[in-house]
């Protein structure tokens, strides 16, 4: 007021100063005023305006990242669910094999279709594995956030059932035998350490002399259900009927499979599950399980390897039990001990998060484990992750 005051003053003298009227005074004041008032219109519209573009541009980061949220959920839709189906349905042929031998009560046709579904249910988890190898950048991406080691778990534990399938006797050996012999914690068997070569030297010589540190072990036995890497990929890929981006992905169904492999048309297709039927066929008819482990070796190793990474891998992909609720359906038959896999709680942290804003989305509120503020927040950040990452993850492999 006193600037003003002094401005009407200061206009005073030059109209004429105390002999100016009154009428130009007002006149002066009025202007001043609406001058005033005009710059203060224009500075609060500025105001106004910036505020409004900064909301637009939150309002298109959330967008963003609702969207990088959804395709998350789409990634899980995409495979992990039916992997996580796959991987139940071979545990539970697996469970039978083992310990229920009732379809041996009937005739040898009955045998035969029990032991052809065991193979379908092993042939499709292999499927759902290659999907999951095709979406690896997706994946990676999903959890390279604070991740110490730099790996992914979903990815070591593929890698673990791809070793125990294809892995030769001395391979399960040198791996068994790490704690054994002194080598520290055993690994996780997706994430082995490569030996030094004087170790595999070692170790040959140990496997030779039939003196790995326990008795009867012969690293020469065969061990039912081998399947090398590259017939691994081959029969996943076989299996597969939706091509690479589909919004979701499929395998041969078991009337599929059957029809093709009786197919007379296509014998070549039939030899790939050849080996893998007949070894499905001798342990159905092999003398019963009588709680054996897996170590020292013998014809149930490699079954109960399996039988016990198929659970751990249910209970990563199924961390709220919603799937299998039963704590007795995720029994481990006969464990070995090794190290955790790297990140599990981290990992299933974000799928509850998923799940829980996926119901969220749909009209719940959001109560459930992960779910809120704080699991939104921190999927947010897993998204900007993946926006980040996207251009440079999408050339791996």
């Amino acid at each position: 007021m006193a600037d003003t005051t002094d401005f009407i003053s200061n206009a005073s003298s030059i109209f004429g100063g105390a002999s100016s009227s009154k009428v130009d005074l007002a006149l002066i004041s009025t202007l001043v005023l609406a001058s005033s008032s005009v710059v203060g219109t224009y500075a609060s519209g500025l105001s106004v305006e910036k505020k409004k573009a900064e909301l637009a541009m939150d309002l298109e980061r959330e967008r963003q990242r609702d969207a990088q949220l959804k395709e998350l959920q789409s990634v899980i839709a995409r495979y992990r669910g039916p992997l996580l189906e796959s991987a139940i349905d071979l545990e539970q042929r697996l469970w039978h094999v083992i310990v229920d031998r009732s379809f041996e009560q009937g005739d040898d046709k009955h045998v035969d279709l029990e032991v052809l579904y065991m193979v379908f249910c092993l042939a499709q988890f292999l499927g759902f594995v290659e999907v999951v190898r095709r979406e690896g950048p997706r994946e990676v991406s999903f959890l390279a956030s604070d991740n110490p080691q730099g790996s992914d778990t979903l990815f070591i534990m593929i890698e673990a059932v791809r070793f125990v399938l294809c892995a030769s006797p001395e391979s399960l050996m040198a791996w068994w035998g790490q704690e054994e012999q002194g080598r520290g914690a055993r690994n996780h068997p997706g994430a082995r350490r490569r030996r030094e070569p004087m170790e595999i030297i070692r170790d040959k010589r140990s496997a030779a002399e039939g003196s790995y540190g326990h008795e009867g072990l012969n690293t020469s036995k065969y061990i039912p259900l081998r399947i090398s890497r590259g017939f691994q990929r081959a029969i996943g890929t076989m299996m597969i009927l939706t091509d690479f981006g589909a919004s979701r992905h499929y395998t041969l169904s078991y009337g599929q499979f059957f029809e093709r492999l009786n197919d007379e048309a296509t014998p070549n297709w039939r030899t790939w599950f050849t080996d893998m039927r007949a070894d499905v066929k001798y342990l159905a008819k092999a003398s019963l399980w009588e709680g054996e482990g897996p170590f020292p070796l013998n014809d149930w190793t490699r079954v109960l390897l399996l039988q016990q990474l198929l659970v751990e891998l249910i209970d990563l992909l199924d961390p709220d039990c919603i799937r299998i609720t039963q704590t007795d359906r995720r029994r481990r038959l006969m464990p070995v001990e090794y190290q955790p896999l790297p990140n599990i709680e981290r990992y299933q942290r974000n799928l509850m998060d998923i799940a829980a804003l996926g119901s969220t989305q749909l009209g719940g509120n959001g109560g459930g484990n992960g779910g809120g503020n704080g699991g939104r927040q921190r999927l947010a950040g897993l998204a900007d992750l993946i926006g980040d990452r996207r251009g440079s993850s999408s050339g791996s492999g």
